[in-house]
């Protein structure tokens, strides 16, 4: 090590427990073994400040993005959260909703979630779409009117998305816009359909 470090035997007793054989922490002092871990200790100083380049440059290229996405959608501000839906089924059996979120452009997998579709038999897509989203924000409603605890648990349940993307045309997206205006959220979710990844459909009215 560069260094003493604090319970140096405690270390060692654990290394040694993992490794299965003796284990000794040294610090050189002086000749070639110092120099090693001097030129580690560089090597890995470099390294961080490398990756924290890249980070940096990777970290431009969502604002970048974000910013392109809100002027091209006339958003007022980027949508820092981002809630992608889509429902997948077979001949309208083992229908399920999924939600994609994304925060400040990266995947925030913590945050996704499977809908099990409930109420909706044969395949309408329209009336799945609809399922799942009122299923989504009757929690947010339902925390802002204190008729459920806020847990952190479900801490993502209570933010409501700058942007919301379904998966299809003009029908799922106003399949989409009627359960945001029933329950008086149409202005407050900025909502688009997309039929590939290449073609956004706006709402109308937008």
């Amino acid at each position: 090590l560069q260094s003493d470090v604090d319970e140096m035997s405690v270390i060692e007793g654990w290394l040694q427990s993992k490794r299965g054989s003796r284990v000794v922490i040294r610090v050189p002092k002086r000749g070639q073994k110092k120099a090693l871990v001097q030129m580690a200790a560089k090597n890995a100083a470099e390294t961080l400040a490398a990756l924290r380049v890249q980070w940096e440059l990777d970290t431009n290229k969502h604002v970048t993005a974000l910013s392109e996405l809100q002027e091209y959608l006339g958003l007022e501000n980027p949508p820092s959260r981002i809630e992608c839906y889509d429902i997948s089924n077979l001949q309208g059996v083992a229908a399920t909703g999924s939600m994609v979120v994304f925060v400040k452009g990266v995947p925030r997998k913590s945050d996704y979630r499977r809908f099990r579709i409930k109420a909706v038999v044969g395949a309408n897509d329209y009336a799945m779409i609809q399922e799942v989203l009122r299923r989504r924000f009757k929690r947010v409603l339902a925390r802002r009117k204190g008729e459920e605890e806020a847990t952190k648990k479900h801490e993502a349940w209570d933010t409501l998305p700058d942007l919301l993307i379904v998966d299809g045309g003009k029908g799922q997206l106003n399949a989409a816009l009627a359960v945001l205006d029933e329950m008086g959220l149409t202005e407050a979710v900025p909502t688009v359909g997309t039929v590939s990844y290449t073609h956004l459909t706006l709402p109308t009215k937008a």
